[in-house]
């Protein structure tokens, strides 16, 4: 299930990284074998936008390039399709 959809304490754990400083990569994993995971990255992009302080815009790159590599629509109409701004 994409972040910020299931039961753990995404919020709460971004948070307490945030009050004691902490600057480093953060990698969020999901294992949900029924799930399109390239057709979710706009959820989880958005949830992360919407949750991570001081979000890289850089940590995105690489995905945005595969998402770019596969058949369907550009990546640009996938993002503005669920109001994704920078």
């Amino acid at each position: 299930m994409p972040s910020g959809l299931g039961d753990a304490d995404l919020d709460g754990c971004f948070r307490t990284l945030n009050q004691i400083g902490y600057e480093d990569p953060i990698s969020i994993e999901w294992e949900d074998s029924g799930m399109d995971h390239l057709a979710s990255v706009p959820l989880v992009l958005t949830y992360a936008r919407e949750h991570v302080h001081n979000l890289p815009a850089a940590a995105f790159d690489v995905l945005l390039r595969v998402l770019d590599r596969r058949k369907g629509p550009p990546v640009e109409s996938v993002i503005d399709s669920h109001n994704v701004t920078d």
